[in-house]
């Protein structure tokens, strides 16, 4: 990416190889809309800039419009409403590009809008250029139209397991989990032996420009995934998929179902995975198991007593408090709720109590499970997404004292030493982190 700033823009303007404005940043002065509400303000901003953003005109005029997922029909390329998030005084808004009538794969343009009075903050754009794709036959629509109804179906009934159906045994075999590849290697025999434990739980219509080098991770070079240490290893959990007809095309663009299923793998009794499929030929285009850690960058000690400089408060620039940080994995997270992930640690089972020879009953020495509230000033992460899972045991740090570690917000109050370890907790690394 190139960064340039544009002085008519009053904006900072990043493009790639290819010369597209992928993202526009206006530093120096907000772009001012006329309309108040967040998302009429995006959609004027988009209209505005389609000339920057190499957008046809025609495009634009279905921004107002809810995205659709399950009715793909001969349209040429658009952009719809995908969905708004409101974080304190902004709002950003999305737009998926679509072809077809269905979302273009992770792509679209959003649009940041801050509020009172209005302002474009920033704007991003990942469309694809020159999306063309071939609509399938009714058929091959249909039994996938079919596989999205009973996904919702089993989303309504929260009873008992379901039972296999035609659209489950469908996606198992375009997966290519048959007898007949059983004795391939190790993992297929597992996979194969579970595999009518696959159950949809979703299904919608993509349209994904296929890309052989991403259609899964590198498979693990083991022969067996069951002995995998997920943790240390850092691995993606895949199985080997049957080959793509040579229809199929690299930089070629087609109608896929985007499914999710549960399936049975590498010891994980019910894993999620998803998947894009052909509609037309079945073929796996894309797939990836549903599975991922955290990382985060932490003060293990807070910045003062780390460096024993008592200038190294909460109110210091990153330049100053960023490299004092240490890349950590955050193991052992409770799951999310709610599509919120997060970052408190599993609570543990008690220890074993044992009996002294005076008869008195004692246990291990324990740690708090919470950390307290008194201070979360020293509490939030940057954090990024890695690909294992968080099974291992509790993080244990080097450090020799055990303080917590602490993820820094920032702030302009400097804290007192009293009130630093205040935030920290207790003596021990098993402390959970707030966010």
């Amino acid at each position: 990416m190139e960064n340039q700033y544009r002085p008519e823009l009053k904006a900072h303007v990043s493009v790639d190889a290819e010369g597209k404005v992928r993202h526009v940043l206006h530093s120096e002065e907000l772009w001012r809309p006329t309309e108040e509400d967040p998302r009429r303000a995006a959609i004027e901003y988009v209209r505005a800039q389609a000339g920057l953003l190499e957008i046809a005109d025609p495009a634009l005029d279905r921004l107002d419009e809810p995205v659709t997922y399950t009715e793909p029909r001969e349209e040429e390329e658009s952009y719809r409403l995908a969905e708004e998030k409101r974080q304190f005084d902004s709002v950003t808004v999305a737009f998926s590009q679509t072809y077809l009538n269905v979302p273009v794969w992770r792509t679209g343009i959003s649009v940041t809008v801050k509020a009172e009075p209005s302002g474009i903050v920033e704007s991003t754009n990942t469309a694809l250029a020159g999306v063309r794709a071939e609509m399938p036959s009714d058929e091959a629509i249909g039994r996938w139209r079919e596989l999205s109804a009973v996904a919702d179906g089993r989303a309504i009934d929260v009873g008992e397991a379901p039972a296999a159906t035609p659209s489950d045994r469908m996606v198992r075999d375009a997966l290519g989990l048959t007898e007949e590849r059983a004795g391939e290697t190790d993992v297929m025999a597992a996979v194969v032996r579970d595999a009518d434990r696959l159950r949809v739980n979703q299904g919608r219509f993509f349209v994904y420009r296929y890309d052989p080098e991403e259609r899964q991770p590198k498979a693990p070079d083991v022969d067996d995934a069951k002995v995998l240490d997920l943790e240390r290893e850092d691995v993606e959990l895949t199985f080997p998929l049957p080959p793509v007809p040579p229809t199929i095309q690299p930089g070629h663009d087609y109608l896929v179902a985007e499914v999710v299923f549960t399936l049975p793998f590498a010891g994980f009794d019910k894993l999620n995975w998803r998947a894009l499929i052909e509609v037309e030929t079945n073929a796996v285009l894309w797939l990836r198991a549903l599975i991922a850690g955290v990382k985060g960058l932490v003060f293990t000690y807070d910045p003062i007593t780390s460096t024993g400089v008592l200038t190294n408060t909460a109110d210091q620039p990153n330049g100053v408090l960023d490299p004092l940080r240490d890349d950590v994995t955050l193991e052992d997270l409770s799951g999310p709720v709610a599509g919120v992930q997060s970052f408190r640690r599993r609570p543990k089972r008690p220890a074993p109590t044992s009996t002294t020879p005076r008869g008195r009953t004692t246990s291990p020495r324990s740690t708090p499970t919470t950390t307290p509230t008194t201070s979360s000033r020293w509490s939030k992460t940057s954090a990024s997404t890695a690909t294992h899972t968080s099974t291992a045991p509790p993080f244990r740090s080097t450090s020799t004292t055990g303080r917590a570690p602490m993820i820094r917000e920032e702030s302009k109050s400097t804290p007192s030493a009293p009130a630093m370890r205040r935030a920290t907790g207790s003596d021990s690394l098993d402390t959970a982190w707030r966010i």
